[in-house]
């Protein structure tokens, strides 16, 4: 499995350069709800840190 860590300029330079991206926003569901990323290019998918303790398993 490839691991991707990006910065915000990275970020930013790869949704100038058109590159859809996938942000995996780990914080707890209220703080999400309150604001994300959002761009036609950047998926996002909230999954709070807590819950990926809890479960010990890979993401899908």
């Amino acid at each position: 499995m490839q691991k991707n860590i990006w910065t915000k300029q990275e970020v930013i330079e790869l949704l100038e350069k058109q590159t859809p991206v996938l942000i995996l926003d780990v914080r707890d569901e209220a703080k999400f709800r309150n604001g994300t990323l959002t761009s036609e290019l950047a998926a996002t998918k909230n999954v709070p840190y807590v819950h990926m303790l809890e479960r010990d398993k890979p993401l899908r």
